[in-house]
């Protein structure tokens, strides 16, 4: 049964694909929160553009969460 791959699709590009029951599964049972960052930026008509979405696991509310900041509102708070 695969429940991760990494699909190398985009040059080299760092990814890996999870199957999103099992993923869920394994952090409730381990009794694990998680959190990530995700850095986006985009350029159009010499404009750049950029965001951050911090992404949050809690395995006692089994419920994902996120927050998206533009680059002008980024602050720093604590994960949980």
């Amino acid at each position: 049964e695969i429940i991760c791959i990494h699909p190398n699709i985009d040059n080299g590009n760092q990814e890996l694909l999870f199957r999103y029951d099992k993923f869920v599964e394994f952090l409730n049972r381990k009794k694990i929160n998680i959190a990530w960052t995700i850095y986006c930026e985009k350029s159009f008509n010499n404009q750049r553009y950029s965001w951050r979405v911090n992404v949050f696991y809690n395995h006692k509310t089994n419920s994902f969460t996120k927050d998206i900041y533009d680059s002008e509102k980024w602050e720093i708070k604590p994960l949980f």
